[in-house]
Parts: C-alpha cells; sequence; structure tokens
C-alpha cells in the first residue's frame, strides 16, 4: 500500500494533476468552493500543493479502503472455505461410521453364523457319539479263546501262564479269584487280597502281605496286583507271572484258585 501511494503523490508532485482531476480527487478541495480568484492568483504556489497534499490524503484514504475490502474479502472467502471444509469432513465422518458399523454388522453376522454352525456340528457330532456308543454297547464281546482254572500255590515265586498265553492270538485276559487260601507264616491264612501291608521284604512293599501279583515279561519288568479280579491288555512278551506278595517262599503254605480267561 506505501508503494502505491508513494507512486500518486510522485505523479501528482511532477505537476501531473489531471491525473488526480481524472480520478476526481481534486475536484471538491474546501479551498477551491467559493473562493477569491484574486486570491488564488496570488497563492498558485500554496494552492497547487494544497491540492496535491489533499489529492495524495484521498488517495490515500483510496487505497486503505481498498485494502480493507480486500482483506474483508479474503476473511469472508477464508471462513466460507472452512465452512466447506467443515462440511465436507463432516460428511466423511458420517460416511466412515457408516462404512464401519455396517462392516462390524457384517462381521457380527458371520460371528453369529459361525456359532449356529459350530453348535450345529457339536449337537451332530454328540448324535453321533450317541449311536457309536449305543453300537460298542450292542456289539457282543470278543470270542473267548480261554476259559480255564488254575491253581496257584504260595510257594510259587511267578507262576507260568506263559503256555497258555501263547498258545492263544487273543488280546485282553482277565483273572479271578475262585477260592482257597494261603499264607506266608502258618497260621495267617489269606485269600488272593492278602492283608495289611507287607513291608520293605516283599515284592512289592506297598501293596497287602500275600495278595495276588503279577508280572509280564523278564524279570526286570515291575509287578502290579491282581488281587481279587483284574483285566488288562496282554503284553507284547506274552509271559505272564502271577504270585504272592512275599519276601520269604520258604516258610509258606496252601494255594489258591483263579480264573484266566483270554480274549
Amino acid at each position: 500500500m506505501a508503494s502505491k501511494t508513494k507512486l500518486v503523490l510522485e505523479f501528482v508532485s511532477f505537476g501531473h494533476f489531471q491525473f488526480a482531476n481524472i480520478l476526481g480527487l481534486a475536484e471538491d478541495h474546501p479551498r477551491d468552493q467559493g473562493s477569491d480568484p484574486d486570491q488564488a492568483q496570488d497563492r498558485p504556489k500554496d494552492q497547487l500543493n494544497e491540492r496535491r497534499n489533499f489529492a495524495g490524503s484521498k488517495v490515500l484514504r483510496i487505497l486503505r479502503c481498498k485494502d480493507r475490502r480486500l482483506i474483508q474479502t479474503g476473511v469472508s472467502e477464508m471462513s466460507v472455505a472452512n465452512a466447506s471444509l467443515l462440511a465436507r469432513i463432516a460428511q466423511l465422518e458420517t460416511i466412515a461410521n457408516a462404512s464401519l458399523l455396517a462392516r462390524v454388522a457384517q462381521l457380527e453376522s458371520v460371528a453369529n453364523a459361525s456359532l449356529a454352525r459350530i453348535a450345529q456340528l457339536e449337537a451332530t457330532v454328540s448324535a453321533q457319539a450317541a449311536t457309536i456308543a449305543s453300537l460298542l454297547d450292542a456289539m457282543p464281546p470278543p470270542p473267548v479263546l480261554l476259559n480255564a482254572t488254575y491253581t496257584v500255590p504260595a510257594t510259587a515265586r511267578g507262576f507260568n501262564l506263559t503256555a497258555a498265553v501263547l498258545a492263544s492270538p487273543a488280546t485282553t485276559i482277565s483273572i479271578t479269584y475262585l477260592s482257597g487260601l494261603w499264607n506266608g507264616l502258618a497260621g495267617y491264612d489269606y485269600t488272593a487280597a492278602g492283608s495289611g501291608t507287607c513291608g520293605a521284604t516283599c515284592r512289592v512293599p506297598a501293596l497287602p502281605w500275600v495278595a495276588l501279583i503279577g508280572r509280564w515279561g523278564s524279570s526286570n519288568s515291575s509287578w502290579f496286583l491282581i488281587g481279587t479280579a483284574w483285566s488288562g491288555s496282554i503284553d507284547a512278551s506274552r509271559y505272564l507271572s502271577p504270585a504272592a506278595n512275599d519276601g520269604d517262599y520258604s516258610d509258606n503254605n496252601g494255594s489258591i484258585i483263579v480264573r484266566v480267561v483270554l480274549r
């Protein structure tokens, strides 16, 4: 703005007063109205200077007004732009929220459908399991390949059932106590269940004294309790040795009878 004002003032100062007249800036100077012609002729230089100053100030006011209008126009345009930007942002937020909510609803629908499918599959599996269980219950047991009785003496350190097991393609075996008494010391007779706790000298210290026990395979395998009834899978060795749970067999007496069933 200062450069424009300086330019106009330079035009005026160099005698181009017509420029100000064209703009109508020097026509209504207060001293031109009703002034004395004689006095105007006496002071031409002062009058010219006053006109120049008046024209310059008026140009300056015009330029200032113009700058204010430009500023106001710019502020108005910025306000419009801001309003448009805010409206666009609000529009995008609405679109984004609608899209997000739609996607969430879609995923919830898929998840609910998946849960329903899982429940359906679980019901199907349960029904099939019940059917299989019913079929298994209705199936006859494996055929008995051996059903024999054996006498196990209290003095036996491992009664040999190997021949009977080896002679059969059976996969399971069951042993049931039928009758008889034995002891590890005269006067203390027991069934295959035994009595109390044997102690450190027995084959299995934690099991009852003279209870019926068994072992698969070689002498390195572990003894287990047979007692009055036991069943299980036949070991790969197919070598079973039942015995009384004791440590000293020299003073043992009696025997028990067991039934062995192979399937």
